[in-house]
């Protein structure tokens, strides 16, 4: 099996990173409804919801950090599509270029 190229890597970087923007959304949203649920509670200590409250903050201090590494990753992977050999195959041109679409439209939407 020959070894990834560099194409391939900046391929899978980018699709890694839509689905951990996805997944810490997601998160977000669990958390913020399990915040909720605890603030709504009668005997839920205040130590508690104070936790959960630092997970939700934490949660939403990743999200822009994420999306930067996206933008930059998407931007490398664009680098690499315009860059790469002719001996590159179709199927991972088409691959990345699917990639980048994904990528930016990620970035497309709102925090």
């Amino acid at each position: 099996m020959a070894p990834p190229t560099g194409l391939n890597i900046k391929t899978s970087s980018v699709i890694r990173l839509v689905k951990e923007e996805k997944s810490y959304h997601n998160e977000l949203v669990l958390q913020t409804s399990l915040l909720t649920r605890l603030e709504s509670g009668e005997e839920i200590e205040g130590y508690d919801i104070k936790q959960q409250k630092t997970v939700v903050e934490q949660t939403k201090e990743v999200i822009p950090q994420v999306r930067q590494k996206l933008k930059v990753a998407v931007e490398q992977l664009e680098y690499a599509i315009d860059a790469a050999p002719e001996s590159e195959s179709a199927e991972s041109i088409e691959k990345a270029k699917s990639a980048v679409a994904e990528g930016k439209q990620v970035l497309k939407t709102a925090l």
